[in-house]
C-alpha cells in the first residue's frame, strides 16, 4: 500500500510540495532535488515514490536511526567524564573514544535496518559492532584491514540479547550497590515497551533503612516494583558500574591483581554475580508476569510482546513528527503498528510509511509545524553548502562536530539535549537557536561562496556567479527558492521582490560578492526549512 495524493489543482501542488519537503529534511536531512519538486508540482502523488526511494539511502536511514534511539537510550552524553584513552587505547584522542564508545549500541540498531533484518533483532541478535576502539575497550574481535565498523560478537560468552547485552548501554545506565539494576529495567519498561513505571504512583521519600520492606508491602511502591524488580531480576550477571578513574589507576597499576576487571577490554559480563540475587531476597526474573530465564530469553520476550511493535511506531512518528509520544493519535499508532508487524518488522518501510502518510504533512495535526532538529539542520547545510560546522579545540579531546555532539553546548542551545542534564528536546522556539543558527549559516555561506566563486569549477549554488543585473538576479533568487526551499517560485512573484530588496539594502555598504554571501545565509535561515 502506497500513501496517495488526489487531484492536481495548484493548492493541493503546493502542499505537496510543502509534504514534500517536510518528508526530505525529516528523513534524510537534506531539501529535495529541483527535479524532484517539479515532479511532485506536476503529480502531487509522486510523494510516496520519492519517499520511497530516498528510504533506500543507508547512509540517511542510518544517521536517523541512530539519532532517533540515542534519544530515547540517552547513550550521547560526550559532557560527562568518559573512560580514559589509555593502555590499547593511548593512540586515540578522547574524543575519539568517547564517540565510538557511545555510538556501539546506536551502530548496531543501524545495522539491523539497513541490513533489512527483523527490527526484533535488536533485542535478540548476538550481534555487537565493532570498530578499534570498542574492540580495545570492549573486546569484540575487529579486523584493521576491513571497514571501520564491523560485526562482531561478544567474546566472554555473555547472552546474545542485542542492545540489551551492551557494555555502553549499561555504563550510561549504572545501578547502585542497593538499587539491584532497577534503573535498567527502568530503561528497558520506557525506552522498549513505552511504560514509564516510575508514573504509576506518588510516592514519597522513603527511608533507606527500610526501602526494601516498603517496596514488598507499602501500596504505593508495589504498583511499581511488581513490574520493576522481577525485570531487574534479569540483569544480575553484568557488572553494576565501571568508573573511568577506576580505569585509569587499573592501568597505572599494570592490571595486576584485583586492578584486573578494570583494565581494557572491560570483564563488564560477570555471571558469577547472578548468585547475588537470591541472596538479596529479590523476585525471580520475569517481563510483566512472564517468567524468563535468563538476558537473551527477555530479549526474546520482549520481541513478541505487542507493546514493543505498538511503542516502536509510537516512539518513530513521535520523533519525526517532534510531538510527544502520549500524543500520537491512538488510531494512527494501530494502523502503523499493523503494516509494520505485518512487513516483518521493517523498520526502514515503517519510516517510509510514516514520512509519507497524509497525516504528517504539515497541515496535520498529527505533526504540527516544529523546528527541525539540531542533527537535521547541520546535516541540512552540510548537504546544500558542503560546511561541515566542527572545531579543533585541543587539549586531548580532537575534533568536536559542534552541532551533533554537546561538547561546547551547541546542538542544546539548538534544542537538542546533551544525553545527560538535558535528556528531552525542545521544538518550540528558542532564542539561543536563532544565534547559533546564525553563525552556522553565515559560516557555511561564506564556506560555499569562496568555493563557488572563485574556482572554475562546477556551480551548484552561485549558478549565475554574483550578478548585478536584475533580470539574473531574480533568476538566481528563484533558483535558491526551489534549490534551497522545495518551491517553485516565479521570478517576478512577491516572494522574489522581497528578495531582491533585501539584496538591495545589503548591496549599499558591501561589493556584490559580500551581499550575495549574506543573502544565501538568510536563505539557510529561512522558516520555510527551519520551521516545518
Amino acid at each position: 500500500m502506497i500513501w496517495t495524493s488526489c487531484a492536481s489543482d495548484p493548492f493541493v501542488a503546493d502542499a505537496a510540495s510543502d509534504h514534500l519537503l517536510r518528508a526530505s529534511i525529516r528523513l534524510r536531512s537534506r531539501p529535495p532535488a529541483p527535479e524532484e519538486v517539479e515532479r511532485v508540482r506536476g503529480d502531487p502523488g509522486a510523494v510516496a515514490a520519492l519517499v520511497q526511494a530516498w528510504s533506500q539511502d543507508d547512509e540517511a536511514i542510518g544517521a536517523l536511526v541512530r539519532d532517533i534511539h540515542a534519544e530515547s537510550l540517552l547513550v550521547r552524553f560526550d559532557t560527562q567524564n568518559k573512560m580514559p584513552p589509555v593502555g590499547p587505547l593511548a593512540e586515540y584522542s578522547a574524543g575519539q573514544v568517547a564517540a565510538s564508545l557511545d555510538e556501539a549500541p546506536l551502530k548496531l540498531i543501524e545495522q539491523v535496518v539497513i541490513s533489512d533484518r527483523p527490527y526484533t533483532e535488536i533485542v535478540t541478535t548476538n550481534m555487537v559492532m565493532a570498530d578499534a576502539v570498542v574492540s580495545a575497550a570492549y573486546g569484540p574481535a575487529h579486523d584493521p584491514e576491513g571497514p571501520t565498523w564491523q560485526e562482531s560478537v561478544w567474546p566472554d560468552g555473555r547472552p546474545a540479547a542485542g542492545i540489551l547485552s551492551s557494555t555502553t548501554l549499561w555504563q550510561r545506565h549504572p545501578t547502585g550497590n542497593f538499587n539491584f539494576h532497577r534503573s535498567r529495567a527502568t530503561v528497558v519498561a520506557n525506552a522498549l515497551l513505552c511504560d514509564d513505571v516510575t508514573t504509576r504512583t506518588a510516592a514519597g521519600a522513603i527511608d533507606p533503612r527500610f526501602q526494601e520492606e516498603a517496596v514488598r508491602t507499602d501500596p504505593d511502591c508495589v504498583a511499581c516494583h511488581a513490574i520493576l524488580d522481577p525485570l531487574a531480576s534479569t540483569f544480575w550477571g553484568l557488572a553494576p558500574y565501571t568508573l573511568p578513574g577506576q580505569v585509569a589507576q587499573a592501568h597505572e597499576a599494570d592490571c595486576a591483581g584485583s586492578h584486573a576487571d578494570y583494565c581494557y577490554p572491560l570483564a563488564y559480563w560477570r555471571p558469577e554475580l547472578e548468585a547475588e540475587r537470591e541472596v538479596h531476597g529479590l523476585p525471580p526474573a520475569a517481563l510483566y508476569g512472564e517468567p524468563v530465564a535468563s538476558l537473551s530469553d527477555l530479549g526474546e520476550t520482549i520481541a513478541r510482546d505487542p507493546r514493543f511493535a505498538s511503542c516502536t511506531v509510537r516512539r518513530f512518528w513521535s520523533y519525526l513528527a517532534r510531538i510527544p509520544q502520549r500524543d500520537v493519535p491512538a488510531d494512527l499508532e494501530r494502523q502503523l503498528t499493523r503494516r509494520f508487524v505485518d512487513g516483518g518488522y521493517d523498520a526502514r518501510q515503517l519510516l517510509a510509511d510514516i514520512v509519507a502518510h497524509p497525516r504528517f504533512a504539515p497541515t496535520s495535526a498529527a505533526a504540527p509545524a516544529a523546528h527541525v532538529r539540531p542533527q537535521q539542520m547541520v546535516r541540512t547545510i552540510e548537504a546544500i553548502t558542503g560546511y561541515r560546522w566542527r572545531a579543533l579545540p585541543g587539549a586531548g579531546w580532537g575534533s568536536v562536530e559542534l552541532g551533533t555532539t554537546d561538547r561546547y553546548g551547541y546542538q542544546t542551545l539548538m534544542g537538542g539535549i546533551d544525553g545527560w542534564r538535558i535528556v528531552g528536546p525542545e521544538p518550540g522556539a528558542l532564542p539561543t537557536r536563532e544565534l547559533a543558527l546564525a553563525w552556522l549559516a553565515e559560516e557555511a555561506a561564506s564556506f560555499a561562496a569562496e568555493r563557488e566563486l572563485h574556482s572554475a569549477g562546477r556551480r551548484d549554488l552561485f549558478v549565475e556567479g554574483a550578478p548585478t543585473e536584475e533580470r539574473s538576479v531574480r533568476r538566481q533568487l528563484a533558483y535558491w527558492h526551489l534549490r534551497i526551499l522545495g518551491e517553485v517560485v516565479e521570478e517576478g512573484s512577491e516572494a522574489v521582490d522581497r528578495d531582491v530588496a533585501l539584496l538591495d539594502t545589503l548591496s549599499r555598504s558591501r561589493s556584490p560578492e559580500e551581499a550575495w554571501t549574506l543573502m544565501l545565509a538568510a536563505f539557510l535561515q529561512h522558516p520555510r526549512w527551519v520551521v516545518l
